[in-house]
């Protein structure tokens, strides 16, 4: 680590470093932070002015399993505030990252922000800007108390601009309340308002308004299972600080599970703390091709859980008459042209990184078998899925 320094006096002093390794954050600090080139630094303090000069340059490092470009930082004093203005890249791939950048003013007691950002993603890009002023103070008993005012903003999602309204968020200490955040576009919305806290008695209600599914996934970065169609509905929050609950009840129009249509879904679900999961009662209900004559419409009830925690899946499946485009889509790899209306039972299980669909079916309709190059006409025709099948009984 080549230094270059020069003697100053009354409390100034200046900087110039060009810092190759990192192991030393690692051992002295524990930072985890790797190097990958070289690191570009000055600086300047005049400790009597109460003034800082620094800049900061590193084209490539790793933050634990982060691989961050072009990151660059320059911190300032002007009139008595504090600027800093800070970006990088968070590479999701070897191509692609999302770019981040800050500009954020600060001095008595007040911090101002503006947050730019934009994941250059192929579909369903997400890019757009967040302004927001904090101030500081104190609550009756003496807690540290911060008021965040968000101002008006706006961000696209894919070709949807959203807007961010002017709205306020209170924090302190295992305390939080939200007044009226809404952030919406046309006919989509989202609206979060109340109190949070240590009391079970608290909540905070989100109001959804067709949402499209992707939207919220995406940015969730959940990507295991494609789900999609428009959610209205709401989720009750509470005890995030010690007993996190969750309970939401929503609709959700043009539901369809890995690009496979059921109709509109009517789900609850809710947040199992002990367990990590989220747990799920649902039932989705088709009108396509209802048979007047048949007692029951086209139904799919879906019970089980998704674990962020755990990472895996278990959702037990009872169809009746289900459109079941979404077992072609998820064994496209076997079966291609699947037309297929299904009654039975099925299992989508497994790691979040390698699903599983098993169970029984009887099903009518079409279906084509790639390796055979064949396309079968299916009535009343029982179908086995294994792990590592896709048996026709009766072929």
């Amino acid at each position: 680590v080549p230094f270059r320094y020069r003697p100053v006096s009354g409390g100034r002093f200046s900087l110039a470093a060009e810092i190759h390794k990192s192991d030393w954050l690692r051992n002295f600090f524990n930072i985890p932070i790797q190097f990958s080139d070289t690191l570009h630094l000055k600086a300047s303090v005049n400790a009597q002015g109460n003034t800082i000069d620094c800049e900061l340059q590193a084209p490539k490092l790793f933050y634990g399993h982060r691989e961050l470009r072009n990151v660059s930082a320059l911190v300032e004093t002007i009139d008595g505030r504090l600027h800093a203005n800070a970006s990088l890249r968070n590479m999701a791939t070897e191509r692609r990252g999302t770019d981040l950048q800050l500009d954020m003013w600060a001095g008595d007691n007040q911090l101002q922000t503006v947050l730019h950002f934009d994941n250059h993603a192929s579909t369903q890009r997400l890019y757009g800007q967040l302004r927001s002023h904090v101030s500081f103070d104190e609550t009756a008993d003496g807690k540290a108390n911060a008021v965040l005012g968000l101002q008006r903003s706006q961000f696209h999602v894919g070709d949807t601009v959203f807007e961010i309204r002017p709205s306020t968020l209170t924090y302190s200490k295992k305390h939080l309340a939200i007044d009226n955040f809404y952030v919406g576009s046309d006919n989509q919305s989202i609206c979060l308002d109340g109190v949070v806290s240590t009391s079970p008695n608290d909540s905070i209600t989100a109001s959804l308004q067709h949402v499209n599914l992707p939207y919220i996934l995406n940015l969730l970065n959940f990507h295991s299972v494609d789900f999609g169609g428009e959610a209205s509905g709401f989720a009750h929050i509470k005890q995030i600080f010690d007993k996190p609950s969750l309970n939401s009840q929503l609709r959700v129009d043009d539901f369809t599970l890995e690009d496979g249509r059921l109709g509109t879904l009517f789900a609850k679900a809710r947040w199992n703390a002990s367990l990590g999961q989220i747990d799920i009662d649902a039932e989705a209900r088709d009108t396509i091709g209802n048979n007047p004559m048949t007692a029951m419409p086209r139904t799919t009830i879906v019970n089980g859980y998704i674990s962020p925690k755990r990472g895996d899946i278990d959702l037990n499946m009872r169809l009746h008459d289900t459109r079941a485009e979404f077992v072609g889509n998820i064994c496209s790899s076997v079966l291609n042209d699947f037309n297929v209306s299904a009654s039975g039972n099925l299992r989508l299980w497994g790691s979040l990184k390698q699903l599983n669909l098993t169970g029984e079916v009887i099903a009518h309709g079409t279906a084509g078998v790639r390796p055979l190059g064949t396309t079968y006409a299916l009535h009343n025709a029982p179908i086995r899925l294994t792990q590592d099948a896709i048996l026709f009984e009766g072929d």
